[in-house]
């Protein structure tokens, strides 16, 4: 998944923790400003914050 898709996913799931939201609005900053792979990272750190490392959606998104 590129980081355009993982971030979609992380607003799907984003709930109103302040590390899950403070993640996912650094990865759309980052993104932005064309850092794909650390926009990738602080949206994977978002899903983490919101779903956990078990979620479907997490797994999906953090395979390569």
């Amino acid at each position: 998944m590129n980081a355009s898709d993982i971030i979609k996913l992380a607003e799907k799931h984003h709930t109103n923790n302040s590390s899950a939201w403070y993640c996912l609005s650094d990865a759309r900053k980052c993104l932005e400003r064309g850092e794909e792979e650390y926009a990738k990272k602080r949206a994977l750190n978002s899903l983490l914050y919101s779903v956990g490392m078990f979620h479907p959606d997490y797994i999906k998104a953090s395979k390569p």
